[in-house]
């Protein structure tokens, strides 16, 4: 209702308050393609953090403690039998030889080696004539991965066939290990002298130092002499430490700030411009009254 003294200002009103709801369509859209961003940022920060702490951890979980050099299967049982032992894998990189354009690296891993190996198909070979290999191997060849496949190859001075038995599924790899039995091990080095990994019991709870006084203790139990501690701890202490985590930390807050500040200037921006329009229309000689008919207005228009 009008007073008789008012003019009837509800044209100019619904004008002003239509405008203005067209130009708050066009900047809340904008606000949301921001907020989207800064959410997304926020998002993306926690995750990376959350990805390399992740990755971190599955590296460390398959690396072992410590290595006994030169031993024995029998070795192997004697290891094991001590409380403070995990779990022993043996290995030995036997050598690499030539074979047409490629380095063939001769490598023996028992069974418990061998389950550390992701996405491998087939089986571990057990006889001098078997082998397994990478899909890197049947790339040079312009071959497809097939198991018992049959390839000659000169491994220890003579050209043989050799079965293909196993096939380590890796796209990325570049080398070419080749995988051999224990028979054909102990025939290429001319001996059964074998590297021991061991892992042992609550690792992760462990110092460098407590760990060094266990494997010393094992030796001394086993006669088993020559070992050392392996890189498990420095790495575990150079990827692990407080201050990588504190820097990933801090990446993530500054994302989070910036984040957080866009979201607050688009905010103080608006109400900033809506007090700015409104104290324009008091100043020209809007009353109290209209400027309330015009909040009302872009409300209704908004719902």
């Amino acid at each position: 209702m009008n007073y008789p003294f008012e003019n009837d200002t509800s044209a100019v009103i619904k004008k002003l308050a239509r405008k203005s709801v067209r130009f708050d369509k066009k900047k809340n859209l904008f606000c949301l393609s921001a907020i989207i961003v800064a959410v997304a940022m926020i998002m993306m920060s926690l995750l990376t953090v959350q990805n390399i702490i992740y990755q971190n951890q599955k590296e460390i979980e398959g690396l072992h403690q410590g290595i006994f050099f030169d031993i024995t299967q029998d070795s192997k049982e004697k290891l094991l039998a001590n409380e403070e032992v995990k779990s022993v894998g043996l290995s030995c990189n036997i050598k690499t030889v030539k074979e047409n354009s490629k380095e063939l690296s001769l490598i023996y891993y028992d069974d418990d080696m061998l389950s550390l190996i992701p996405a491998f198909d087939g089986k571990y070979p057990e006889k001098a004539s078997e082998i397994a290999v990478t899909d890197a191997f049947f790339a040079s060849e312009n071959k497809s991965p097939e198991i018992n496949a049959i390839v000659q190859l000169n491994l220890d001075g003579t050209l043989k066939n050799y079965t293909i038995v196993g096939i380590y599924h890796d796209k990325t790899s570049t080398a070419y290990p080749v995988f051999v039995s224990l028979e054909k091990c102990r025939e290429l080095r001319g001996n059964n002298l074998l590297n021991g990994y061991v892992w042992l019991e609550n690792a992760d709870t462990l110092t460098k130092d407590e760990a060094t006084e266990i494997l010393s203790q094992i030796s001394e139990e086993t006669g088993l002499n020559n070992w050392t501690v392996s890189s498990y701890y420095d790495y575990v202490n150079t990827t692990l430490s407080f201050s990588n985590y504190a820097v990933y930390g801090v990446v993530a807050a500054i994302l989070f700030l910036a984040a957080a500040l866009v979201i607050y200037s688009i905010f103080y921006i608006s109400v900033g411009q809506k007090v700015a329009e409104f104290g324009q229309l008091r100043t020209i000689g809007a009353s109290k009254k209209q400027i309330y008919k015009i909040v009302l207005k872009i409300g209704r228009a908004h719902v």
